[in-house]
């Protein structure tokens, strides 16, 4: 937990300083795989569909940055409001690249059969749930703000801990603990993400490729589908 404070402003946002030292590691650790995900988007062909996970990077490190700024401003709402939605929001946007690769995936293989639904009705499916999720998180993290695989594994964890936090309420004990924040949400990200610094779908893609005998102007383009036609 951070250091308890009795000021009334502050008491009112969570009654308590996050910690310095907590929040400059997680901002060092977010922005590493954020570094590898910019370099190896712009190196490996700039696929768009690897655009979601490289700037929901970019806004996750833009909201640990926040929560460094709100150790010094612990009772400004301007810094927690933004702090607590790029942290909230950004991994809707790496579990929208999952949901995207994972037809991908499948097309490369050669195995959409696997899959109970179509390819691109998945991305549609999923990435639409996705969409309806970010509004219902951004209305429910805008209220609490203002009113005072191994990737999908970590996700359930954090959406979990969210539940439980936002059950209990603005001055819960999920929510005002910060060692939980660290150990359930922050932790359980981190993890998802850090998968793709170390296996970039599009080199693996590209290798399956070369192993299936397309040509480098097909493998060049992001996946080929069971018909021979590739899609971007």
């Amino acid at each position: 937990m951070g250091v308890v404070v009795t000021d009334p402003d502050v008491q009112g946002l969570l009654g308590f300083v996050p910690k310095l030292s907590l929040a400059v590691i997680g901002l060092v650790l977010y922005a590493i795989p954020m570094v590898i995900f910019i370099a190896n988007w712009f190196r490996y062909g700039r696929q768009r569909y690897m655009l979601a996970l490289t700037l929901g990077s970019i806004f996750m490190i833009l909201g640990w940055g926040c929560r460094v700024g709100w150790h010094f401003k612990p009772g400004s709402t301007s810094v927690y409001i933004p702090e607590t939605l790029f942290i909230l929001l950004s991994p809707c946007a790496f579990i929208a690249n999952n949901y995207v690769i994972l037809p991908r995936l499948a097309t490369h293989l050669d195995e959409e059969r696997c899959l109970f639904i179509k390819s691109r009705i998945i991305v549609r499916l999923f990435v639409w749930s996705d969409v309806i999720t970010f509004i219902f998180q951004a209305a429910g993290g805008g209220m609490a703000a203002v009113g005072g695989s191994i990737a999908s594994v970590g996700e359930k964890v954090r959406s979990i801990f969210r539940i439980a936090e936002y059950a209990q309420g603005y001055f819960g004990y999920l929510a005002t603990h910060e060692g939980y924040f660290y150990c359930l949400d922050a932790l359980p990200i981190l993890l998802c993400i850090a998968c793709f610094a170390f296996i970039w779908p599009p080199i693996v893609f590209d290798h399956l490729d070369e192993h299936q005998g397309y040509p480098m102007e097909v493998r060049t383009n992001s996946a080929i589908s069971a018909d021979g036609k590739y899609f971007a």
